[in-house]
C-alpha cells in the first residue's frame, strides 16, 4: 500500500486531530466508529461528543475534515522526508498491537520492513561505565551479525553505544531502530546528530509524537512503552537504583516481554539496578548473547545467518586483492603460519612478502602474533 493511501490516510488524520493523544483516539473512535467513520461524521457535522470532545474540538475537527487537508499534510510529511505506519498499514510493528494503548500512528524516518526481524531493545544507565559502553557495544555487534535488529532511545550513554555496535555489521539490512521522545525531525540529545543520521541511512528513527515536537520529560516514559512494546526481549547492560531504565522494565512485564540483565559488580553504583532485577527474579542474568538467543530457539537461525555474512565478508574481502596478497589470504585461510612457512608456500622473496604482509597487515587484513605468525584478522 502507498503511504498515505485507504484507511491509514484517515488514521494518520485523527491522529494529528488529536495531537497523537492516543487514548483520545480510542475515546473518539469508541462513540463513533472508525477513524474513515470519524472523519465522515465531522464533515456531516454528526460527530458524537460523549467521547468528552468540547465544542470548539468539534468545530476545529469538522473544519478539518477534507481530503485536501489530509492530502496537504502528508505532502508536508514527505517534503521532510517522513513516513508514517498505522495499525491498518502493512508495515506497522505487529508486536506493538499486543500493548495496552498502543500508538495510533508511527512516524518514522528511514525504513520499516513489512517483517520484521528479530528485535531486542537494549537499555541502560546514561552516565555509564566503560564496561558497560564495551558490553553494549560487543552484544549488539554480535547480534545484529546474527540478524537482529537493536532497538533504543537513541540516548547518551548505553543507547547510543547500542546502536553504534549495532551498525558495525554491515551484512545486516536492518540494523537497529531508535524510539524518540520527541518529533522524529527532531534530533535530542544533540550530540547524537551523527548517529541519527547513520540510523536513517541503514535502520529507523521513529516516534508517536507528532513531527516538530520537542522533547519534554513527560514524553520519554510514553516513549519507553514502545522500546518495550515493538521487542520480543528487553536487555539491561547498566541501571542504577529507581533509575528511568526502570520504567521500561516495567512496560516490560506489562508487555510480557523478556527481560535480560548484565549482572555487575555488588559495589558499583551502575550495576545496583540490574543486579537487583536480577535478585528480585524479574531479569534473567546473561553473560554472552547465546544466553538472549537460546530464549526464541534462534541459534541455529543465527549461525546461518552468521555464516552467510561471513561469506558476503569473505568475498568483498578477496574482490579488493592483489594477486600476492589473494595468494597470502589463500594460504592462510587453512590456517595460521609463520614468516619463513609462507616464504616456502608462496615460493616468495622474502621483501617482496615482507611488503605484502605489511599492506594487509596495515589494512587490518591479517594480524600478526609474536615469532611472526600471521593469520586472518
Amino acid at each position: 500500500m502507498e503511504n498515505g493511501h485507504g484507511h491509514e490516510r484517515y488514521w494518520l488524520w485523527l491522529t494529528k486531530m488529536v495531537n497523537g493523544d492516543s487514548a483520545k483516539f480510542q475515546r473518539i473512535c469508541k462513540a463513533n466508529g472508525t477513524a474513515a467513520d470519524v472523519f465522515d461524521a465531522a464533515k456531516r457535522g454528526t460527530l458524537s461528543t460523549d467521547c468528552g470532545l468540547a465544542n470548539g474540538e468539534v468545530s476545529f475537527i469538522a473544519k478539518c475534515a477534507t481530503e485536501d487537508y489530509i492530502d496537504d499534510y502528508i505532502a508536508m510529511l514527505k517534503r521532510d522526508g517522513i513516513l508514517f505506519t498505522t495499525p491498518v498499514s502493512n508495515n506497522f510493528p505487529k508486536l506493538l498491537n499486543e500493548i495496552y494503548e498502543p500508538p495510533t500512528t508511527l512516524f518514522y524516518k528511514g525504513r520499516l520492513p513489512a517483517d520484521m526481524p528479530l528485535a531486542l531493545a537494549m537499555i541502560g544507565a546514561r552516565d555509564c561505565t566503560e564496561y558497560g559502553r564495551g558490553i553494549a557495544v560487543d552484544f549488539s555487534k554480535k547480534l545484529s551479525e546474527r540478524g537482529v535488529c537493536i532497538v533504543s532511545g537513541m540516548a547518551l550513554g548505553i543507547d547510543a553505544a547500542s546502536s553504534y555496535g549495532a551498525l558495525l555489521c554491515a551484512e545486516n539490512e536492518f540494523p537497529t531502530a531508535a524510539v524518540l521522545g520527541s518529533g522524529v525531525d527532531v534530533v535530542y540529545p544533540k550530540t547524537n546528530t551523527e548517529l541519527y543520521y547513520e540510523i536513517i541511512e541503514r535502520g529507523a528513527v521513529i516516534s508517536e509524537y507528532l513531527p516538530g515536537t520537542q522533547p519534554s520529560p513527560s514524553n520519554f516514559p510514553r516513549r519507553n512503552r514502545i522500546i518495550s512494546g515493538i521487542s520480543r526481549g528487553v536487555i539491561i547492560v547498566e541501571a542504577a537504583e529507581k533509575s528511568g531504565t526502570s520504567i521500561t522494565a516495567s512496560y516490560a512485564l506489562e508487555q510480557n516481554r523478556d527481560i535480560f540483565c548484565v549482572p555487575g559488580r555488588i559495589t558499583d553504583k551502575m550495576s545496583r539496578g540490574t543486579n537487583e532485577l536480577i535478585r528480585e527474579g524479574v531479569g534473567k542474568p546473561i553473560f554472552d548473547i547465546s544466553d538472549i538467543l537460546e530464549e526464541y530457539g534462534y541459534e541455529l537461525a543465527a549461525k546461518q545467518h552468521a555464516a552467510h555474512c561471513a561469506q558476503r565478508s569473505e568475498k568483498r574481502v578477496r574482490d579488493g586483492l592483489s594477486g600476492e596478497q589473494l595468494a597470502v589470504y589463500d594460504a592462510l585461510s587453512e590456517g595460521a603460519m609463520s614468516f619463513d612457512e609462507l616464504c616456502i608456500r608462496l615460493k616468495c622473496e622474502a621483501s617482496k612478502l615482507n611488503i605484502c604482509l605489511t599492506e594487509m597487515e596495515f589494512s587490518r587484513i591479517i594480524k600478526q602474533s609474536p615469532g611472526r605468525v600471521f593469520e586472518i584478522e
